[in-house]
């Protein structure tokens, strides 16, 4: 939600803008594809990336498109957005960087699996898992490898960045938090079942779910 509105994608391949008051819909915006992913909002612009394998950039205030750009595949996976750039990962297993001025784009990279989860950003790295079992830290700049870490099970989690450390779960049921510089493993937490679902870190605690359906509260090391 952005300045009491709510900014979500549909299976009827729309983008929606709604009051967040009444959820009264201000605007409607129809892509080619079905929009399975989150939106992000930054500077006055909704990023929403569709099976049509297009990203789109649209006005926040009104709906009206500013760019659409083919990336090759269907993005599945939230955009996100930092210092004037638009990242997204793609079912073929490309990290897409776009400007998000105009969507010319700026870099690729390709994993060996779908990139099913949203990247993290800390200004320096873009940090994106793969379901070929891999964490890649990936140059802002450019999108060479800084460093990569494999696990033992697809990464559909979206990392989080905090505190120079990167906090990640895998289908391979553990909780991985990895230096943010080099990706030296910090620690290794097992859990219950796998975990798809991108932690967040509140307060030095970590909370995270897996998909037998159970929830933890972490003390960040």
């Amino acid at each position: 939600m952005v300045d009491g509105t709510v900014y979500v994608g549909s299976n009827n391949d729309r983008v929606y803008a709604l009051s967040a008051v009444d959820g009264t819909v201000e605007w409607q915006y129809e892509t080619g594809g079905r929009i399975r992913t989150a939106t992000a909002v930054a500077d006055g612009t909704v990023y929403a990336g569709s099976r049509d394998e297009r990203v789109y950039a649209l006005s926040a205030s009104g709906g009206e498109k500013q760019w659409q750009t083919r990336v090759g595949d269907a993005v599945t996976a939230a955009p996100a957005v930092a210092d004037g750039t638009v990242y997204v990962g793609t079912d073929a297993g490309e990290v897409v960087a776009l400007s998000a001025t105009d969507g010319t784009e700026q870099w690729r990279f390709g994993a060996e699996e779908t990139v099913a989860a949203s990247p993290a950003v800390d200004g320096e790295r873009v940090y994106v898992g793969s379901d070929d079992e891999t964490v890649y830290a990936l140059s802002a700049v450019d999108g060479t490898v800084e460093w990569q870490y494999e696990t033992a099970g697809a990464v559909q989690s979206s990392p989080a960045v905090v505190g120079g450390k990167v906090y990640v779960g895998s289908r391979d049921a553990t909780l991985y938090i990895l230096g943010a510089a080099d990706g030296a493993l910090q620690y290794r937490v097992p859990l219950a079942g796998s975990v798809v679902s991108g932690p967040a870190v509140v307060d030095n605690v970590v909370y995270t779910t897996s998909v037998d359906g159970s929830v933890f509260g972490l003390r960040a090391p």
